[in-house]
C-alpha cells in the first residue's frame, strides 16, 4: 500500500466514528470538482469535504461550508434529489484509493464514492447503477504523498496538508499562466523589433529612389507617356547607361514625382521606425527580466509581485478588466486605438456593419472596406481634413484582418468619407453604395495591428 493510500485509510478511520450515523442536512458543490456534505448529529454538525480533480484530492472536514456557486452545478441538484437520510458507513475500499459513503433513507440506499489521485472523481451510485459523477474517471498513478501522521488529531493534520498542497498547486498554476502570458508577449515584442529594424533598413532605399528621380529629371526630354523602361546616362558612373522601369500610364512629370514621393516616404518611415526600435527592445528586456523573476517565485505574493513590476500595457487582464471587455464585446464593433488616440472601429457582422456605418459614424469619418470580399466595415473616427498615410495604412490592415485576407496576400481596400456611403432600399444587410472612393493596395500584415491598442470602450 502506498503512503498516499495509507494516509487516506487513516483519515477515514479517524473520521468514521465522528460522522457515521449522522443525518445528511445539506449538500453543496462549490466547484465542479468538490462536494461538501453537512452531517448533523446531536449537538454538532460536521462539514465533510470530498475533493477530486484539482491535483490534490482531499477527504477531510472543514470548519464551515462554502457558499453555493453563482451558477448552478447539475451534480448538486442530483445529490440533493437522490442523496439523503442517515450515513450508515464510511469505508476506504481496496488499497485506500477510494472511499465509499453509504446513505439510507426512505427512497432506498445510495453510495457516494470518492476516487483519489491527481485526477479523481466523485460518483453517485444506486446499487450497481451509476447515477452521476464529477471529475475524471478512476484514480491516476503518481498521486502525491499525504501528510505524515502527527500527535494532534489526524484530521487536523490532513486538513493542514491538503490546504498546503492546494496552495502549492495554485502557485504552480499561477506561475504557468503568467509564464504563458509573458512568453507570448515577448514573442510579439521580438517580432515588433525585427519589423521595425526591417523598416529602418528600408529607409536606405530613399537615397536610391532620390537618385533615380534625379536621373529622370536630367533626361526629362526623353520621357514619353506609354514607356515601360528607359535608359539614361548616369554621370556618377562616368555616363554609363542605367535602365529604369516606368509606369506606362503615367506622364513624364508624374514619373519623376513618383520617385521623389517614394523617396520621401521611405526616408520618413525609416526615421520613425529607427526612433521606435529602443521602445520595442525595452519591452523585450522587461519581459525577459519578468520571466527570470517568475522562475524564482515561491508564493502567490511572489507571482503577484512579478505582475506588479510590469508596465501596465504588459500585465495580464484582471477579472474586473475582463468583465469590461466582455461588456464591450456586446457593442456591434471592435475598437482599436492608435498611438495618437484616434479610434478605428470594425463591424462584427453584416447587420453590425450597417449599424456602425449608417447610425453611429459621422459624415466626415473615414470608411474602409476590402474590395471583392465580405468583411468588416471599418470606420476611423475624426481623422482630420487630410488623413495621414500611416493612419490609412493601419485602418486598411484592420479591414484586411477582419475580412479573412491571409498574411502576405495583397488586396485592394476602398476608402472614402462616410458621407459618400449610402444604402438603397432593398439592399441586403452589409451591402452599401459607395461614391468618390479611393483605393489602397496593401499586403496583409497582422503584425501591424500590434501598433494599436484594444481599449475596453
Amino acid at each position: 500500500m502506498t503512503q498516499r493510500a495509507s494516509e487516506v485509510v487513516a483519515v477515514v478511520h479517524e473520521l468514521a466514528p465522528r460522522v457515521v450515523t449522522a443525518h445528511l442536512q445539506d449538500v453543496r458543490v462549490p466547484r465542479p470538482t468538490a462536494v461538501v456534505l453537512s452531517l448533523r448529529r446531536p449537538g454538532h454538525t460536521e462539514h465533510l469535504l470530498l475533493e477530486a480533480g484539482t491535483g490534490s484530492a482531499a477527504v477531510h472536514t472543514i470548519e464551515r461550508p462554502p457558499p453555493n456557486p453563482k451558477e448552478a452545478i447539475a451534480f448538486q441538484g442530483l445529490l440533493r434529489k437522490e442523496l439523503g437520510g442517515r450515513l450508515t458507513s464510511m469505508v476506504a475500499t481496496g488499497d485506500g484509493a477510494a472511499v465509499e459513503l453509504r446513505f439510507s433513507s426512505a427512497g432506498g440506499e445510495r453510495t457516494l464514492r470518492w476516487v483519489g489521485g491527481r485526477q479523481g472523481s466523485i460518483e453517485l451510485h444506486q446499487e450497481d447503477r451509476l447515477l452521476g459523477a464529477i471529475g475524471s474517471a478512476g484514480p491516476q498513478a503518481g498521486a502525491p504523498a499525504g501528510p505524515n501522521r502527527l500527535d494532534a488529531p489526524f484530521d487536523l493534520a490532513a486538513r493542514a496538508w491538503f490546504t498546503r498542497s492546494r496552495t502549492e498547486g495554485e502557485v504552480a498554476e499561477a506561475r504557468r499562466a503568467l509564464r504563458r502570458h509573458l512568453g507570448s508577449r515577448r514573442k510579439s515584442a521580438a517580432r515588433l523589433v525585427r519589423k521595425r529594424r526591417e523598416e529602418a533598413d528600408r529607409g536606405a532605399d530613399a537615397d536610391r529612389l532620390q537618385a533615380e528621380g534625379d536621373l529622370l529629371q536630367s533626361s526629362f526630354r526623353l520621357l514619353r507617356r506609354g514607356m515601360d523602361t528607359i535608359e539614361v546616362p548616369d554621370w556618377n558612373r562616368d555616363g554609363a547607361l542605367t535602365a529604369l522601369k516606368l509606369d506606362p500610364a503615367l506622364s513624364p512629370p508624374e514619373q519623376v514625382e513618383r520617385r521623389y514621393r517614394r523617396a520621401r516616404r521611405a526616408r520618413r518611415a525609416g526615421r520613425e521606425a529607427a526612433a521606435r526600435i529602443p521602445e520595442a527592445e525595452a519591452r523585450v528586456e522587461s519581459l525577459t527580466r519578468a520571466l527570470a523573476r517568475l522562475s524564482d517565485s515561491e508564493s502567490l505574493d511572489d507571482v503577484q509581485a512579478v505582475v506588479d513590476g510590469l508596465p501596465g500595457a504588459l500585465r495580464p487582464r484582471s477579472s474586473a478588466r475582463r468583465a469590461k471587455v466582455d461588456a464591450a464585446r456586446a457593442l456591434p464593433w471592435r475598437t482599436y486605438l492608435t498611438r495618437r488616440g484616434i479610434r478605428i472601429l470594425a463591424g462584427r457582422g453584416a447587420r453590425e456593419n450597417d449599424e456602425l456605418t449608417l447610425r453611429h459614424a459621422n459624415g466626415n469619418d473615414l470608411w474602409l472596406h476590402v474590395r471583392g470580399r465580405p468583411g468588416a466595415h471599418v470606420v476611423v473616427r475624426s481623422p482630420g481634413a487630410a488623413p495621414a498615410p500611416e493612419l490609412l495604412r493601419l485602418a486598411g490592415q484592420v479591414a484586411l484582418a477582419h475580412s479573412g485576407v491571409p498574411d502576405g496576400e495583397a488586396a485592394d481596400v476602398a476608402w472614402t468619407r462616410v458621407k459618400f456611403v449610402q444604402k438603397k432600399k432593398g439592399m441586403p444587410p452589409g451591402k452599401v453604395l459607395v461614391t468618390q472612393e479611393r483605393v489602397l493596395h496593401l499586403r496583409a500584415d497582422r503584425s501591424a495591428l500590434e501598433e494599436l491598442e484594444r481599449p475596453t470602450r
